[in-house]
């Protein structure tokens, strides 16, 4: 007997609710769900020994997870001279929305027939 599974599945981007966050009191939207192929290469990157090379998995990150409009206008809050977003938070902000994509639940399965 052949042994093989069908992994058919995925999910339309509309089936998932907007993820928003707000930094300095200006609200942002980010994509309501990404590839999970997009959350393995951002952590791949980001665990990198280079400082360098994670600093621009995160940015890389960010761009990948907002539209073109939202990512200028983040860019714009984390470049502004006047106020300092140290690197902390904006690892918290990554990781909350790492956090959110991969945690999205699951369909809940069908209740058997004895009721558990």
């Amino acid at each position: 007997m052949a042994r093989h599974k069908d992994f058919s599945g995925g999910k339309k981007i509309s089936d998932f609710e907007p993820l928003t966050f707000s930094l300095n009191k200006k609200k942002f939207t980010a994509k309501p769900a990404v590839q999970g192929s997009a959350l393995l290469e951002f952590v791949a990157a980001a665990d990198s020994d280079s400082g360098g090379a994670a600093a621009q998995a995160l940015y890389g990150f960010f761009e990948s997870v907002m539209d073109e409009k939202e990512y200028a206008k983040f860019m714009g809050v984390l470049k502004d001279p006047e106020v300092i977003i140290d690197m902390e938070l904006i690892g918290e902000i990554a990781a909350w929305l790492v956090e959110e994509y991969s945690s999205r639940p699951t369909e809940q399965p069908e209740p058997s027939a004895s009721g558990r």
